[in-house]
């Protein structure tokens, strides 16, 4: 650590690294697996577990959850960055419609009413925001 200096590249470089074993651990320790090891569930270890790695649709879904997360994330901080723009209600939604596609998903999924009629209406309001760009 210390050959890479204290240059501002070096400095985000190691809190990357820490930010991603921090967060590999984390997971680790949620999904009973430490190392490809998975301890018997009446040790301490064991009793972390959360998610089982065998259970292919709750895998899934969080997966398709931190896909849609991220997209909606990066969307509204260009929408921060756009601040001043009118450009900013299309990545606003583009993030709605992510989120509601996802929403719209889960509840056809599990037959949630409430959960579908949410959808429905970010999807509106997306594409309202959407279109509250003036083309030229």
């Amino acid at each position: 650590m210390k050959k890479m200096g204290q240059a501002v590249k070096s400095v985000r470089f190691r809190i990357l690294i820490l930010v991603t074993l921090l967060s590999s651990l984390f997971w680790g320790v949620l999904a009973g697996s430490y190392f490809g090891f998975s301890p018997a569930e009446t040790s301490l270890m064991g009793q972390f577990k959360i998610f089982d790695m065998n259970d292919f649709d709750t895998m899934m879904k969080i997966s398709i959850f931190v896909g849609v997360a991220h997209i909606a994330f990066a969307n509204l901080v260009q929408a921060y960055q756009l601040k001043s723009n009118i450009k900013r209600y299309s990545s606003l939604g583009w993030a709605m419609f992510v989120i509601a596609g996802f929403l719209l998903w889960l509840s056809l999924e599990d037959n949630n009413q409430n959960l579908q009629w949410t959808a429905y209406a970010l999807f509106s309001i997306a594409a309202f925001a959407r279109r509250a760009i003036p083309t030229s």
